[in-house]
């Protein structure tokens, strides 16, 4: 049985940083102008360039790196440069990653069309493998990943409110939609247990859980929060309570939270990749690991969204968020539906007013962003409102 890793990062929604100050208590954590910017650059570009080989895949939405086009271009054109090197994959074509079987189904196709287009402008490349740790799950999925550029789907998360992935006893599949597109998906096959995180204990149990089905080629892989990378919080936590941009509050969640018993098996550190260095595993990135795999193999799947259990996460005003984005969503298509009726009947559209208008549509869609949704239910509220108003007085 040949072993490989495929190590992710799982990002977050820029406006956690931007919009959150002091009032969210994970938004220095998150503060993309800073803090992932400098855990990039002294963290996995460092490691890219010390162990051998090692390749890692970046779960952030497209939002964020039209942030760092304004704020950090450098960091930008590192990435593109990486990813032409074969070194990072982005595996995430969302425009905010939403949790998406909450939402419209013009709101999460335009996730992917807003999305995949900033990608490849910014960085040259698309997403064509998706591999997140919070799924955005919607009834024909592989219909819509086909049409969104994506060419093959890791089904590896396993907590309720990011959709459980349902557990396949196979290596790997194609998986079906309602619509009778397929998709190349590598499962999660060990459904014993799933690990979010490893020690060697952890490894050892997977490896034997692999060799019992017959797999081949094993995969594990990670999609980890970018906060939970334990050199870089070893990092912050020796810079003490004074140290730039880290607050005495952000220190004591570390102490608190991210240190606790439950958390330290999760972030990987140099110490557990040279672990799978010395086990025999393989870095390699998610779309090159799918590769491995002809068409003629694998059986196809079918399942939709009501396969995937959920317990969807409501944020401080119960489902007032929802209601405001559903709302603000069904303005913007009413508003583009009239936009197109004129059109059609012969009058001239207005450049500033179709640019305002996509911008409207942005905005509503980062507003659907999971952790936004969730933890800053005040921002979504805030944020739909002004498409609401500029659609209602479009279609007037």
């Amino acid at each position: 049985m040949r072993l490989y890793f495929a190590e992710g990062y799982h990002g977050g929604a820029v406006a956690m940083g931007r919009w959150g100050e002091k009032g969210f208590h994970q938004c220095p954590l998150w503060e993309f102008g800073t803090y992932v910017p400098r855990w990039l650059r002294e963290h996995l570009f460092r490691r890219i360039d010390t162990f051998p080989e090692y390749k890692a895949a970046l779960e952030i939405e497209a939002v964020t790196f039209e942030y760092w086009e304004q704020h950090d271009p450098e960091l930008v054109d590192e990435i593109r440069q990486r990813i032409e090197l074969g070194q990072l994959e982005i595996v995430d074509g969302t425009y905010s990653q939403p949790y998406g079987h909450v939402l419209g189904h013009e709101s999460i196709a335009r996730q992917f069309l807003y999305g995949q287009e900033i990608l490849e402008r910014l960085t040259g490349s698309r997403a064509t493998t998706l591999s997140c740790q919070e799924h955005m799950f919607v009834p024909n999925m592989p219909g819509l990943l086909v049409a969104g550029g994506v060419r093959a789907v890791i089904l590896r998360a396993h907590i309720h409110h990011f959709g459980c992935c349902p557990a396949i006893d196979e290596e790997f599949v194609h998986w079906r939609g309602p619509d009778g597109k397929t998709i190349p998906a590598i499962p999660n096959y060990f459904t014993d247990r799933y690990p979010y995180g490893f020690e060697e204990e952890t490894l050892i149990e997977c490896e034997q859980l692999a060799a019992a089905r017959g797999v081949k080629r094993m995969l594990f892989s990670q999609g980890l929060d970018v906060s939970h990378d334990q050199d870089f919080i070893a990092a912050v936590l020796k810079g003490g309570p004074d140290a730039e941009p880290y607050d005495v509050n952000e220190r004591l969640w570390h102490d608190e939270f991210l240190l606790s018993d439950w958390w330290p098996p999760m972030g990987i550190s140099d110490k557990k990749l040279r672990m799978l260095y010395e086990r025999g595993y393989t870095p390699i990135l998610p779309s090159t690991f799918v590769d491995g795999y002809g068409p003629e193999q694998g059986k196809p799947y079918d399942f939709d969204a009501d396969y995937f259990h959920y317990a969807f996460l409501f944020g401080a005003f119960g489902d007032a968020a929802v209601v405001a984005i559903k709302r603000a969503e069904a303005s913007l298509y009413a508003a583009e539906i009239t936009d197109v009726f004129l059109k059609l009947s012969g009058f001239e559209g207005d450049e500033r007013d179709s640019a305002a208008l996509e911008q409207a549509w942005k905005q509503v869609l980062e507003a659907q962003a999971h952790d936004i949704h969730v933890a800053l239910t005040s921002f979504s509220l805030a944020v739909t409102d002004f498409p609401v108003r500029m659609a209602e007085n479009w279609c007037r």
